[in-house]
């Protein structure tokens, strides 16, 4: 009898210890916004390593970094001992296939087109840690934010033509399929670029659709130099009337659900007026 219960309580112990580790997991995040999802779900003392470009929220900044979005450090991250890993879909495949033979768990996410598809990451990711619950109720939220935003822009109301640079030589651009094409429409402004098929765009093209709005990401250029070369073309439309902006590498092409409706009431302002020129 008394061996029965020894062996019982040693199963109850073990069963217990799994389920405690399981609800602590240690988490590696090699993704900016899965990182910042991660913070929106209450996780924070769960990551224990993250990328070089996991800068938001502040905190993420003090985390042991491990790589960037598309390479990473398999000694630090074997040495870690990590339950979970989040990756890029950025990431090189065969080093996400080391950790699956290591046994981590990895997860990869396609990047998101639109603010749907951003809710449905946020959600799957949610669900990995039983925090379904509490995301659904983050969505409802931020989802009832955006509809407010897209009811402001009035029925058969002129779209704004922008061009969104993303880099500069060569000059390259958003495509239909970029989730800041998305970010364009939603504040109610057109993508001249969006038939664009792999980005690249020509300066004379540009010249030939001439954009009322310049919207400069600075990620990887000089934005402030970048400004001022384009003050330069005084027959761009956008040129002449001082709508040239730069905005956020961080928040327009690593939107998670609450940043994506920054981002879009960002434009939203530009195209009103409300953002000072540069």
């Amino acid at each position: 009898m008394i061996r029965i219960f020894i062996v019982h309580y040693i199963v109850f112990f073990f069963l217990t210890l799994s389920i405690s580790f399981a609800s602590q997991p240690r988490i590696i995040s090699l993704s900016p916004p899965i990182t910042e999802e991660l913070y929106l779900l209450g996780m924070r003392n769960n990551i224990v390593a993250n990328t070089i470009y996991c800068t938001r929220p502040e905190d993420a900044k003090t985390k042991e970094k491990v790589g960037s979005v598309i390479n990473v450090n398999l000694e630090r991250v074997i040495r870690l001992k990590p339950d979970i890993v989040f990756t890029s879909p950025l990431m090189d495949r065969r080093l996400v296939q080391k950790m699956e033979k290591l046994g981590i768990t990895v997860y990869t996410f396609p990047h998101p087109k639109n603010f749907e598809e951003i809710c449905h990451r946020f959600l799957r990711v949610s669900e990995i840690f039983g925090k379904k619950e509490m995301a659904s109720e983050m969505v409802l939220h931020f989802t009832g934010r955006y509809k407010t935003l897209k009811e402001n822009i009035p029925p058969g109301a002129k779209k704004h033509r922008v061009f969104i640079q993303l880099g500069k030589n060569p000059l390259f651009t958003a495509t239909k399929d970029s989730i800041l094409n998305s970010f364009i429409e939603d504040a109610g402004g057109e993508n001249i670029a969006k038939d664009t098929k792999t980005g690249l765009f020509s300066k004379e093209e540009l010249f030939i659709k001439d954009p009322n709005y310049i919207i400069i990401v600075s990620m990887g250029i000089e934005g402030e130099q970048q400004i001022k070369e384009w003050k330069k073309n005084k027959e761009l439309k956008a040129v002449r009337e001082g709508n040239i902006y730069l905005v956020d590498s961080h928040t327009y092409c690593s939107p998670t659900i609450k940043s994506y409706l920054e981002g879009v009431e960002t434009l939203r302002d530009i195209f009103l007026g409300r953002r000072k020129k540069q």
